[in-house]
């Protein structure tokens, strides 16, 4: 749970780092995990640490989408200044 923490606090500080993608794969299956361990538990305290985490995620995909497109936009820009 802590090293799902960790990849997604660094995606929300870095969001166009090289291994994204993956932590956004190791962060779904965590977050799998967390959905099953709640199934079995009915724990309010993993149910909790769940929705939080998922959100901290959805935030961490928005950021990304958004420094994406930012991006895309300082590219076009380029071509657009004229010399």
């Amino acid at each position: 749970m802590t090293a799902m923490m960790l990849l997604t606090f660094n995606g929300l500080q870095r969001p166009q780092h090289d291994k994204l993608f993956s932590d956004n794969q190791l962060v779904d299956t965590g977050l799998r995990i967390l959905e099953q361990v709640l199934v079995e538990t009915k724990s309010e305290v993993v149910r909790s640490f769940r929705d939080i985490c998922t959100e901290l995620h959805q935030d961490c995909q928005r950021k990304h989408a958004e420094a994406t497109v930012m991006a895309s936009d300082l590219d076009l820009s380029v071509y657009l200044v004229n010399p």
